[in-house]
Parts: structure tokens; C-alpha cells; sequence
């Protein structure tokens, strides 16, 4: 009696391993199923324990191989089979999209330069000479990241130009035309973005390169090094930060013109 159980057991055993399909998915979970319908991106399917329950179904890029009762397989490649035409495009990753950014600053700046020859006074010696500027900056350049982290990733960051036009408090009107301007030109550095959400994001960057400074009152043309980091929180493709701005001549302590500027940024990247 005991060697017929036995042997019963093993015919069923054998009996419904084959009387079942099995979907084997990409995570690796396996499922013993009974296939009913396939469609361009779905498989429709019963549990096999629940012959009489409810229709379920999975996308077909979620399930990596289909054995059926007969021993056949079938596979699905998201990327290459027919049946993914009406498959629907997964979100895209604002936060860690690369792309070109665009910035408008505004923000508060204190120039000091030297002077040795100045016209309103009679000596040659050096002349300490400070401003303080309300500063109007405009930013363009292009980002891009790397890795397969989710949460942090640092990039590369390159300023193509920024330019400021800066108005002096004491000399407003005249300094919106014949005031210095700074173009800050191939500014290179990195970048790093943290995100928290699909939507919500922080940025850490820091750049530098090549400054010149143009001063129309004085006909001067001053170039200098360009120090700048900044911290923006990123809303999809829009973000707003703080950005700082440090700008040192190469010229000698005689005739040096160093700026330092602090501003609000707003920007967006495509």
C-alpha cells in the first residue's frame, strides 16, 4: 500500500508540472500559470491554483521567458519584438536629464580695483578705488551627468558665456551704459545633483575659468579668473539657488580690479 501511494504521488507530481504554464519573470520570480491570451504588450493569465479566479495580467517587458505545459518557450525582448509598438514610454528623468541650462541672476556685487592714473587725481600713485553694484547676469551652458545612481549623481558642467552688466549705486544712471561688464568665456567644472523625488531635486556646482573684464569709462580690458559656486533646488526642468561669484585679476597689485558678487538665480534646463 505504502509503495502505491508512493508511486501515485509521483504520477501527480508529474501530471500537473506538466499540465501548467510557468512564467518566469525578470526579477527571476516564477509563476505557475495557465496562459490565455497574449496581446501586443500584455500576457492574460489564471493562477493555476485559482482555476475559476480572475483574469490577470503583466506586461510583457516584465516577463522574461514563458515555458508552457508542452516544454516550449517563448521569451520577450522589450527592445526588439513587434509587440512593444503600443507599449507605454517611462517617465523622463528631469532631475538627471542632461541638457543646456539658461540662468537670469540678480544680485549684489562690491568691486575694488587700483588705479595709477585716474583723472580726477593729479598723482600717479596707486588709488584705492570701491564700488558696490547691483548686478544683472545672464548664464548659458550645458550639463552632463554620469552613473547609474538613483539618488546622487556628479556630472560636468560647462559655462559657455556669462556676462553681467553691473550699475553702481552712487552712479546708477551713467554706469547703465559706460559701466564694467564681466564676460566669464568656456568656464569649466563639476556638477552634482541629489534627488529626493520625481519632481524635487538639489544641485551642487562649481565652476571656473577664464574672466575678462571690460570697463568702457577707463578703456580697459582686464583679464582675471572666475571662481563660482552655486546651490539651486530643481523643480523638474526650472530651479531657483543661490550663486556666488568670485573674480581675480591677473593684473599686478597696482592695477588690479577684484569683484565679488552674490546673487539669486533663476533658470530652467532643456
Amino acid at each position: 500500500m505504502k509503495i502505491f501511494s508512493f508511486f501515485l504521488f509521483i504520477f501527480l507530481f508529474q501530471f500537473t508540472s506538466f499540465s501548467q504554464d510557468t512564467l518566469v519573470k525578470v526579477s527571476g520570480e516564477r509563476i505557475a500559470v495557465t496562459v490565455v491570451e497574449i496581446t501586443e504588450t500584455t500576457l492574460k493569465y489564471k493562477k493555476i491554483d485559482q482555476p475559476d479566479g480572475p483574469l490577470r495580467s503583466l506586461y510583457l517587458g516584465s516577463i522574461e521567458t514563458v515555458i508552457y505545459r508542452d516544454g516550449t518557450e517563448e521569451s520577450f525582448e522589450v527592445k526588439t519584438t513587434h509587440r512593444n509598438i503600443h507599449a507605454p514610454k517611462p517617465k523622463e528623468d528631469f532631475m538627471h536629464r542632461n541638457g543646456v541650462f539658461f540662468d537670469i541672476l540678480i544680485g549684489y556685487s562690491e568691486n575694488t580695483r587700483y588705479f595709477t592714473s585716474y583723472s580726477i587725481w593729479s598723482t600717479t600713485e596707486p588709488k584705492l578705488y570701491r564700488t558696490k553694484n547691483i548686478t544683472l547676469t545672464f548664464r548659458v551652458g550645458n550639463k552632463w551627468y554620469f552613473g547609474e545612481r538613483q539618488i546622487w549623481k556628479p556630472g560636468v558642467q560647462f559655462t559657455w558665456l556669462r556676462y553681467n552688466i553691473n550699475l553702481e549705486e552712487e552712479n546708477f544712471d551713467e554706469s547703465i551704459f559706460i559701466g564694467p561688464r564681466n564676460f566669464s568665456i568656456a568656464n569649466v567644472g563639476m556638477a552634482n545633483i541629489f534627488k529626493f523625488s520625481e519632481k524635487f531635486g538639489i544641485e551642487a556646482n562649481l565652476g571656473t575659468g577664464l574672466n575678462i573684464e571690460v570697463n568702457i569709462d577707463n578703456d580697459r580690458v582686464i583679464p582675471g579668473l572666475n571662481i563660482n559656486p552655486e546651490f539651486k533646488l530643481r523643480f523638474n526642468e526650472f530651479a531657483i539657488g543661490i550663486d556666488y561669484s568670485r573674480i581675480q585679476t591677473f593684473t599686478a597689485e597696482y592695477d588690479k580690479s577684484n569683484w565679488d558678487v552674490l546673487s539669486l538665480s533663476i533658470g530652467f534646463k532643456m
